[in-house]
């Protein structure tokens, strides 16, 4: 999990991007969000959980949101193993970094209107998870 962002501030006050990315099925799940608080992320991880699963593992980066004792009991009530990044090593959470890289431009050609780039998140997302790529052919 990442965050990207900040953004520009959109008509439903999100500023930043959860990125959440399943390395065993390559598919990149996107989460509009007004904060990089623990809170946030957990709400937003309780609602990936409820649809997706709970992970075994999650990695991050040291983000406070990541480090915090909230995000901690989290992951210790779930028995979702917590993986932090090294500062210096972000690449160790390739496939977060890699669609990092990938969300900005496709954002940027599916809305004309800055202030709504959170409506088009979905489509965004649908975009990356349908491309064709070594790994799922």
């Amino acid at each position: 999990v990442d965050h990207l962002g900040p953004f520009e501030t959109s008509t439903s006050n999100n500023k930043y991007l959860l990125v959440v990315a399943d390395n065993l099925t390559k598919y990149v799940h996107l989460y509009p969000c007004g904060t990089t608080d623990a809170a946030g992320v957990i709400r937003i991880l309780i609602k990936f959980c409820d649809d997706r699963g709970i992970p075994d593992r999650i990695i991050s980066d040291r983000g406070t949101c990541f480090t915090s004792r909230a995000f901690h009991q989290f992951c210790l009530d779930r028995e979702i193993a917590h993986t932090l990044n090294s500062t210096r090593h972000p690449q160790a959470n390739g496939q977060v970094e890699r669609a990092n890289r990938t969300i900005i431009p496709l954002l940027s050609m599916s809305t004309s209107d800055q202030r709504r780039w959170d409506v088009k998140i979905k489509d965004v997302e649908r975009m990356m998870n349908t491309a064709v790529n070594k790994t799922t052919t």
